[in-house]
């Protein structure tokens, strides 16, 4: 396994360079905009993103707001796996007066999407492990907080980026969450539900693609288990697993799949080969945008991984534990 460093106060050290490594636990402030050469290069690369995923026993709840300096996207969508079938999906646009990604010293972290039919606020205020997420759509509406479940802590990656400066990432696959989520007439109950996120900001490449894949709930064994992949961008920086108390470093993510039939079957495994996972999508979110400038292609297959985990001599069974694997590539 990695081995993965404490994390440092900042992710810029006194001279304004990236603390490149993999870490265990936050940095106090992830933004790397002062390392930009300019004004103008930090409005056109600096990019910002949070996802929070909610897992109960039947039912995916992702939420996002993506930062991208001139405008700002969100999108809110559920899966039931009983019935196999997406039970909300949607997404919108808004100016960056009305909506943004940020983060401050002390682990602040927050996020607002603000329009008169969407509304999304994701905040952890300073020095706190608790987050608050809220969410409002027509036919959608989701209220939560999440809270570290284990003694595992979060993951953190700064990496240099080709074409841009550096992506700084962090990461947690064990959060307990407790709320509630109404989807049309439909009520679920999240307390008790597992969370997981992604906090992302970077000063990144004009052209970026990657693949994804992240998953939470229990090991056949009771185990809970958390896990994010990814295949390009950071590489194997942000590779992780989170084993009841443990964050243990993995090697990079590969994803096998049929991009003309994303719904089909996905292999996804580690160089190391401690991931050997088999992903059965049962929906898929997309996006697809093309402005000639700025376009970007996403889809995110959400579904079930059935497979073993070889981890610090311990091998885990999973079977149909609830997850998304995704694909995007970005001109922005």
């Amino acid at each position: 396994m990695r081995t993965l460093a404490d994390a440092p106060d900042a992710a810029l050290d006194p001279g304004r360079r990236p603390n490149v490594g993999s870490y265990r636990g936050i940095v106090s402030r992830l933004d790397v905009a002062d390392a930009a050469p300019s004004a103008l290069y930090r409005l056109a690369h600096h990019k910002r993103w949070i996802y929070f995923a909610f897992a109960t026993e039947d039912v995916w709840i992702g939420v996002a707001v993506v930062d991208l300096g001139y405008v700002v996207n969100s999108f809110a969508y559920a899966w039931d796996r009983r019935s196999k079938r997406m039970l909300f999906d949607g997404s919108a646009l808004c100016p960056p007066a009305i909506g943004r990604v940020r983060d401050a010293d002390e682990g602040e972290r927050s996020a607002r999407f603000l329009d008169p039919k969407h509304e999304v606020h994701v905040t952890r205020a300073p020095r706190s492990p608790r987050w608050e997420v809220s969410a409002r759509y027509p036919g959608f509406e989701l209220l939560a907080t999440a809270e570290p479940l284990t003694r595992a802590p979060a993951l953190t990656a700064i990496v240099p980026i080709d074409g841009g400066v550096a992506s700084t990432t962090e990461k947690h696959a064990l959060l307990r969450a407790t709320g509630t989520a109404r989807l049309g007439g439909r009520r679920v109950d999240l307390d008790d539900a597992c969370a997981g996120y992604d906090y992302t900001s970077g000063l990144l490449g004009r052209l970026t693609a990657w693949r994804w894949g992240f998953l939470l709930g229990h090991a056949k064994d009771g185990t809970r288990v958390g896990v994010n992949l990814v295949e390009g961008f950071v590489g194997e920086a942000e590779c992780a697993a989170w084993v009841g108390d443990e964050l243990l470093g993995l090697g990079e993510g590969r994803f096998e799949f049929d991009r003309g039939q994303p719904l089909s079957p996905w292999e996804v495994r580690t160089t190391d080969r401690a991931v050997e996972l088999a992903f059965a999508p049962g929906a898929l979110h997309a996006e697809e945008q093309d402005f000639k400038l700025v376009a970007s292609s996403f889809i995110q297959p959400v579904g079930e991984y059935t497979g073993t985990l070889a981890l610090a001599g311990k091998r885990l069974e999973l079977d149909r534990v609830i997850g998304v694997t995704e694909d995007q590539r970005t001109l922005w």
